[in-house]
């Protein structure tokens, strides 16, 4: 007869495994080895379900497609945790847990892609906060007394407006994710062609891919990158010295005969890390 698993027999959390795996690496000075596969499957499995979101758009399975949306979003918010992981000067352990917690974590993986898609006016100061917006999990009704739940945040709504029905109780009725009108909006037709969504994805994507093309995601830039960012603090008002270090970067990446392009360095995924915003909340 079988017994129900107790406590020690539980799955262990996965962003505790990451971190294991992560210092199991760093021992063994496989640091930038073990990131780069991570940083690569993650571009390869958005690239994948960038296709898939084009096929589900134009057979008109828009329930399906807005979550698959943001299912490829969060696939590039974790190559970019991933590579703040390199940036980061992660001495003090706890920075260490955030990120990993963050790699695992919907609304923080959707907005780290959906900053870099969008940073406001470039400033670190602007996508940092933009990025705190994006974790807010349900902004509060403007006006209680109409009777309007408050609204989620865009990586709850693509995500559980997208496939799940459920039973919502200001409206007394069951939500069904057909009539969902935000997928409507994301995935209806767009200029050439191509829909919202797909547009938003290939803004975030095409730099990812360019920049791997580049081999920039390869263990040798990425200890390069590691050895350049960490022992700077990247937050606010912190734009002169990010530029200073891509500078740097594209100095050093010449040197060691890696080309990696001067439109990869100053990509939005370069110029903002966001993992300030992580560690300060």
């Amino acid at each position: 007869m079988e017994t129900p698993l107790g406590k020690g027999d539980r799955r262990p959390e996965g962003w505790r495994v990451l971190i294991d795996a992560i210092e199991t690496a760093t021992s063994a000075d496989h640091l930038p080895g073990f990131l780069s596969e991570g940083i690569r499957a993650c571009i390869s499995n958005a690239e994948s379900l960038a296709t898939d979101l084009s096929v589900l758009v134009n057979n008109r399975r828009i329930a399906a497609a807005q979550f698959v949306y943001a299912t490829c979003m969060e696939e590039m918010g974790k190559a970019l945790i991933l590579l703040d992981i390199v940036r980061a000067d992660l001495r003090q352990d706890a920075r260490l847990k955030l990120l990993c917690k963050a790699f695992y974590n919907h609304l923080k993986k959707y907005g780290y892609a959906k900053t870099i898609y969008s940073p406001g006016r470039g400033r670190l100061e602007d996508a940092l906060y933009l990025y705190t917006r994006e974790l807010v999990e349900y902004w509060p009704n403007t006006d209680p007394e109409d009777g309007e739940p408050d609204m989620p945040a865009d990586g709850i709504a693509h995500r559980e407006w997208a496939i799940y029905v459920d039973w919502v109780e200001s409206d007394g009725g069951w939500f069904c994710p057909p009539h969902s009108s935000l997928a409507s909006l994301l995935c209806g037709q767009g200029l050439a062609g191509t829909t919202p969504a797909e547009r938003m994805v290939k803004s975030v994507l095409d730099p990812l891919l360019r920049a791997d093309r580049e081999g920039m995601f390869c263990p040798e830039p990425l200890k390069i990158i590691q050895t350049e960012f960490p022992p700077v603090y990247i937050s606010s008002g912190s734009d002169e010295e990010v530029k200073k270090l891509l500078e740097r970067l594209r100095e050093r990446f010449s040197t060691a005969q890696i080309s990696v392009s001067d439109d990869t360095l100053s990509s939005n995924f370069m110029r903002c890390p966001l993992y300030a915003a992580i560690f300060e909340l």
